[in-house]
């Protein structure tokens, strides 16, 4: 999965869509999240005053409550829309809260803090509802969105629970596995001990998640690989702290890619096995993204590196842009092609095997790491700040195809989705669909 819908719940913690500095955060907890989280430090001193909370997925079934329809987009009396034509436009009576999505979904979703809403994507027209936990970040694995545990929010969970976006089933669980000193499996344990299930990856296949048990003095867990078709345990491995996975990266052909803090390393997604460790990483990773070939890592002075998934080695790495103060954002891959963004707003598209530049451009406003371009089709979509829009570069040129904006007051960057026909752009209340033909 790629990127995709990210807003950050507080613009603060990471920068803000008018170009001012981000608050300054701790760069070893930051890599692969988009918002900070505190250190296993941290979690060891406030273990025992973690909060119980649950993960139930509840679905809506207030038939006698009218559902809201979509709305036409502003006409001639109000924001003026400028670019491609809407084919429909929703405005949702919450905020769009689109950073808990792991990945851009493949069909429109609203999601506020109160239920998310799947619409149809010919006409808009809301076709279910379901309340996600709060402050629980969602994994998308085809049509099955996952929730189960936050790891440093304070949310306890003993089971991960589904919800197939397809059918409407919400029948898909899978419960904390017994630990052999805890046969009953309980969220708190004898001896003041708090246990926690998080869901944290997954692919078309599998979903990978870690129970880690705190208490005054330690972390200790285990990691599990847990069929998304039988929801059985495939196989799991016993973790101390300092080698517990902080971020999982699942990787075509059935690979892991997972952080251990400063090191790294690579497992057979089929059994766990060790492929390969990094020693201690001279470099602070803030942000990772991957292909089946390379990891691609922008690093803490604002660089990027290129790294082998055959062997961990770096292959290539890129300073930040001399003499702009410009900082890489998370990059995106694809097709042997590595499309980077700096918060000063230039795209280049440089070859992924060394690094060669393709194009340039400079965009008109500033990006920040809440923008989160998204590929369709032939199209690279950028997001902006709210008043400047979303612009449509051709991928394989980097010339602007259209830039859409629609006039409306909004204090959010916009995100982006796409399927195989339409490109979804929200920001605020508002979510519309935009023909890619």
């Amino acid at each position: 999965m790629g990127a995709g819908w990210s807003f950050d719940e507080d613009a603060a913690e990471h920068g803000r869509a008018d170009g001012s500095e981000p608050a300054e955060v701790e760069p070893d907890v930051l890599e692969g999240d988009r918002r900070p989280r505190r250190t296993r430090r941290g979690l060891l001193l406030g273990g025992a005053a973690l909060l119980a909370g649950g993960t139930a997925w509840a679905l809506s079934t207030d038939a006698s409550a009218p559902a809201p329809t979509p709305r036409a987009a502003p006409d001639s009396a109000g924001p003026r829309i400028s670019g491609p034509k809407p084919l429909w436009t929703y405005r949702s009576d919450g905020l769009l809260d689109l950073a808990r999505l792991d990945a851009p979904p493949r069909r429109p979703l609203v999601l506020t803090d109160q239920e998310l809403t799947v619409l149809a994507p010919a006409n808009g027209t809301p076709v279910r509802r379901f309340t996600p936990p709060e402050k629980v970040d969602l994994l998308t694995a085809g049509s099955l969105l996952l929730a189960g545990g936050a790891p440093g929010l304070g949310m306890l969970s003993d089971r991960i629970s589904g919800y197939d976006l397809a059918t409407g089933s919400t029948d898909w669980q899978f419960a904390l596995p017994a630990a052999p000193d805890d046969p009953t499996r309980p969220v708190e344990s004898p001896g003041g001990a708090t246990r926690s299930l998080v869901a944290r990856a997954c692919d078309e296949t599998t979903v990978y998640c870690s129970t880690e048990v705190y208490t005054l003095n330690n972390i200790t867990g285990r990691f599990f690989a847990v069929s998304l078709l039988t929801r059985q345990v495939r196989w799991e491995q016993s973790q101390q702290l300092g080698e517990m996975y902080d971020v999982v990266h699942p990787i075509e052909g059935g690979r892991l890619l997972v952080s251990m803090g400063p090191r790294l390393s690579l497992l057979d997604g089929r059994d766990g096995r060790r492929l390969w460790i990094t020693d201690r990483l001279a470099d602070t990773v803030v942000q990772r993204a991957v292909d089946d070939q390379r990891s691609y890592e922008v690093l803490a002075d604002g660089g990027v590196l290129a790294r082998s998934l055959a062997d961990g080695t770096e292959k290539w790495r890129l300073a930040p842009h001399p003499g702009s103060g410009d900082r890489y954002l998370r990059p995106l891959p694809s097709g042997g092609r590595l499309y980077l963004f700096t918060d000063g707003g230039r795209v280049t598209a440089v070859d992924t095997a060394d690094a060669t530049a393709r194009w340039e451009h400079q965009l008109p406003f500033r990006l920040d790491v809440r923008s989160r371009p998204v590929l369709a089709g032939d199209l690279l979509l950028v997001p902006g700040p709210t008043k400047d829009g979303v612009v449509a570069l051709a991928a394989h040129q980097g010339t602007v195809r259209w830039t859409f904006q629609d006039g409306e007051p909004g204090v959010d960057v916009w995100a982006v989705a796409a399927d195989d026909q339409h490109a979804y752009l929200g920001h605020d209340h508002a979510l519309h669909a935009v023909p890619l033909a």
